[in-house]
């Protein structure tokens, strides 16, 4: 696989994942953030647009970063 390829792969597992949490209402920042961090990895304008609205969003509810490590 390419390493495009790779990168496409990893956005669409952790669409699925993400996706998954909002339609059981069991929203995840960490999974957020990971979806987010991966979608900025993308050559597509879309992709790093969304990225953009997902951190806005974590910053709105105040997702701390330090908050994976912990």
């Amino acid at each position: 696989m390419s390493e495009l390829e790779d990168i496409n792969h990893e956005i669409s597992r952790l669409r699925q994942e993400y996706e998954y949490h909002l339609k059981n209402n069991t929203p995840s920042a960490r999974v957020q953030y990971e979806y987010a961090c991966m979608l900025m990895c993308s050559p597509k304008s879309s992709d790093i647009s969304t990225a953009i609205d997902l951190f806005d969003e974590l910053i709105r509810i105040q997702y701390q970063r330090y908050s994976l490590i912990v």
